[in-house]
């Protein structure tokens, strides 16, 4: 994960409806995408949360995240995209594929000021980070689905986060 600019994208969907940090995979389990960089600064080993074994792997790119999120979902066979709405400062895609084993998360932020650009710039927040993530067991098609559903659908969010944290063993 970037040091520096670590918002949140272990696992956005997971974290977002449940309020946990899932990590991710390894280059191996999904395609690299071109000229991606290691990020020096890498999570510690997996954790389990929510029954999950979560694990990551963070790139970063000078592409934006919709360039990114496309390159994936082109290569993820039966892949599941959501867009994540919960900060408008940020975009943020993941692209899982088809029994949510694992996912491609796309994040960059977006400055609204050239001031605040330039600052972000100048500690590396300028580019998109890729996080590549693996959940053993896979999170599974119905989980998605219900993510899905809420990012489109903020009248429902709330009642889908309930749905979300009862299909969460207790730990």
């Amino acid at each position: 994960m970037r040091a520096s600019n670590h918002r949140g994208h272990l696992g956005i969907a997971l974290a977002l409806v449940v309020g946990i940090a899932p990590l991710a995979a390894s280059a191996d389990d999904l395609p690299l995408y071109p000229g991606a960089t290691k990020l020096p600064h890498q999570v510690a080993p997996p954790v389990t949360n929510c029954g999950h074994k979560i694990s990551a792997i963070d790139y970063d790119t000078n592409d934006g995240p919709d360039k990114v999120a496309a390159w994936y979902k082109g290569r993820i066979p039966g892949a599941t995209t959501i867009r994540l709405h919960y900060d408008p400062a940020q975009v943020s895609i993941e692209v899982f594929d088809a029994d949510g084993a694992h996912a491609a998360i796309a994040q960059r932020m977006q400055f609204a000021n050239a001031k605040h650009q330039a600052a972000g710039a100048s500690i590396g927040m300028d580019k998109t980070t890729i996080g590549l993530e693996r959940f053993d067991p896979p999170l599974g098609h119905a989980y998605l689905e219900l993510v899905q559903h809420g990012e489109s659908n903020p009248a429902a969010a709330n009642a889908i986060r309930s749905k979300l944290a009862a299909m969460c063993p207790k730990e």
